[in-house]
């Protein structure tokens, strides 16, 4: 079976070749592997392997007329600690509530009360970008783990005083979504999350420094 066609990682040409070890990221080229390789490689031998390490989904015994089915679906996390990256399974709690013959459906990831996030579109796939609250930032430590990844790009050990400006302080995570092609329920478009992918770890890279990169004809 012929793998599905994506878009390319890095110029986002349509293609059906992909990494041959990870099979989580698109290339046209080698030029473009070639070009995403310092990054993929962070997490390309581990990919597989994690996932084949996914906890079963199952339903939560119903608390009234709600009916909450918990399922997980992989991440990617940008530690303040580390010097790379890692995969992790995230929690998503899926709720139904029935209320006037009405029913209402909310999707809320378990990354905690004080998390914000971002959302950010690349090459057509959708990244929810959680981080810890700005508010705390007194007590947060700027991401070893965007230094590495910086590479020279731009200094990420301030706090981002102007108004706007990105903090790289705490820990991020980055998770892949979906808008479904159906009507919107209670006047909110309907989304699922999906396991991230390896393209999805440039595209959280872009987010980061995307002021810094240079853009591509």
């Amino acid at each position: 079976m012929p793998a599905p066609s994506a878009p390319c990682t890095i110029c986002g040409t349509t293609t059906d070749k992909r990494c041959n070890v990870c099979q989580a990221a698109h290339y046209c080229s080698k030029k473009c592997q070639g070009e995403d390789w310092p990054l993929h490689k962070l997490l390309c031998g581990s990919y597989r392997p994690f996932i084949a390490t996914c906890p079963e989904s199952k339903a939560l015994k119903p608390v009234g007329n709600d009916k909450t089915h918990v399922d997980y679906h992989a991440a990617i996390h940008i530690p303040i600690l580390s010097e790379q990256p890692t995969l992790i399974w995230v929690k998503i709690e899926t709720t139904k509530r029935e209320r006037n013959d009405k029913s209402r459906t909310n999707r809320k990831p378990n990354l905690g009360e004080k998390c914000h996030t971002e959302y950010w579109v690349r090459l057509g796939r959708k990244l929810d970008i959680w981080w810890d609250s700005v508010w705390d930032r007194d007590t947060l430590e700027v991401n070893k783990c965007l230094q590495v990844l910086n590479a020279g790009y731009r200094q990420t050990t301030q706090a981002g005083d102007e108004e706007g400006s990105l903090v790289l302080l705490g820990n991020f995570v980055a998770m892949y979504y979906r808008q479904e092609e159906q009507p919107l329920v209670d006047g909110c478009d309907v989304y699922t999350y999906h396991d991230a992918t390896l393209g999805d770890l440039r595209s959280a890279f872009e987010f980061f420094f995307q002021d810094t990169i240079p853009s591509k004809a």
